[in-house]
């Protein structure tokens, strides 16, 4: 019950924060890649990279969607991202446990960077990456059937799970020695991220000349921003020092922090010279959306123990990084709903070949209910 009430609880915050998903409408690589290539490529589209890596979520979202009348395919994806933001609470939910977890799964919604990555089929890795982290780091609280597959799917649907390759292995090897039992999301992470990773290698996408230049300011920026701003920063930074020293799940705290500090350096290596995409508004956001949604669930972790210091710093940083959200974007994005028409322009197709434009500045031609790039 108290997983059902979080997953009501993040569905309803998306609709708040995210009023514009409905009436349901595509989001830039959702048609333009994703949908485009089912309807041309089949099944043979989930073995397709895109930016380097597989989207295997998008890509059945994709399939499922020309399997219907393509009229609807903007429903079915809108089903897609509430079902997956769902589940993911859920998951959330269920691994922090208590009062506090039907809260913290909503943490998907609320964390610093939401704007862009809540609300579409494209941008669910995002979701899923730090939801995938966390079950890793604390498998028992989820069905070992459910927990594989949500695994499966995380793991092949974005680069996430090779910045966290470190935080998986350390996670099986704790397992197996304390516990005598097999990780088996552990598992099936490690073997997606060595699969992402040689996909990235064999199909590079968006490489930099190499440099290091501000790596150091550039990491702070991203820190800061994953906490909202510099004051929540140094406001965040001292309560989370307790909670990574005492209390019965401080391994979980400390494997969480670490997962940020991977993840950040990560972006640090990518960005390190086109440092221009953190600066550039709602669309640079996801570079630290991950980070902020780990951020609230140390705080949630924190939370959960007996200790009432620990329990008081993590609600103290939840407060601090709400907030801050809060007062960076708002209770809800400034969205300009362009392509909500879709079932009426694909009907108009039949009669002459049609441009479509949608969200945020995407185009493709639809010709007898037929969709081809621009």
């Amino acid at each position: 019950m108290p997983s059902i009430i979080s997953a009501l609880f993040t569905i309803c915050l998306i609709f708040v924060r995210a009023p514009d998903i409905y009436p349901s409408r595509f989001w830039a690589e959702d048609l333009n890649v994703f949908l485009l290539q089912a309807q041309n490529e089949g099944l043979y589209s989930f073995a397709q990279t895109y930016a380097g890596y597989l989207h295997t979520v998008p890509r059945l979202a994709g399939f499922v969607a020309v399997c219907l009348p393509i009229e609807y395919a903007p429903s079915v994806f809108l089903v897609f991202v509430l079902f997956f933001s769902a589940w993911a609470s859920t998951i959330i939910s269920r691994t922090i446990g208590g009062c506090v977890g039907v809260i913290a799964g909503s943490a998907l919604v609320l964390a610093n960077g939401w704007d862009e990555p809540i609300g579409s089929v494209t941008n669910l890795q995002w979701l899923l990456a730090p939801t995938l982290l966390i079950l890793v780091i604390k498998p028992g609280c989820i069905p070992k059937l459910e927990g594989a597959l949500f695994a499966l799917l995380a793991g092949l649907s974005g680069p996430f799970v090779i910045a966290f390759g470190p935080v998986y292995l350390l996670s099986l090897y704790w397992h197996y020695v304390q516990d005598k039992k097999l990780n088996v999301p552990a598992c099936i992470s490690v073997a997606c991220g060595a699969m992402q990773f040689a996909l990235v290698l064999t199909h590079p996408d968006n490489s930099y000349d190499s440099g290091s230049h501000g790596v150091a300011t550039l990491f702070w920026t991203i820190v800061n921003l994953s906490a909202g701003r510099k004051i929540a920063t140094y406001i965040v930074l001292p309560l989370v020092i307790v909670p990574l020293l005492i209390g019965k799940r401080k391994r979980e705290r400390i494997l969480l922090l670490t997962a940020i500090l991977l993840l950040t350096l990560t972006v640090v290596a990518k960005f390190r010279n086109a440092t221009d995409i953190l600066s550039s508004g709602f669309v640079g956001m996801r570079y630290w959306y991950v980070q902020g949604v780990i951020w609230l669930l140390i705080a949630a972790s924190a939370m959960r123990e007996r200790a009432r210091s620990l329990q008081l710093a993590g609600f103290l940083m939840a407060v601090v990084l709400v907030v801050a959200s809060i007062n960076r974007t708002g209770i809800s994005r400034d969205w300009v709903n362009v392509g909500a028409d879709w079932a009426q322009t694909v009907k108009k197709s039949f009669s002459a070949p049609i441009e479509f434009q949608y969200a945020p500045d995407w185009k493709v031609r639809i010709e007898n209910g037929i969709i081809t790039a621009e």
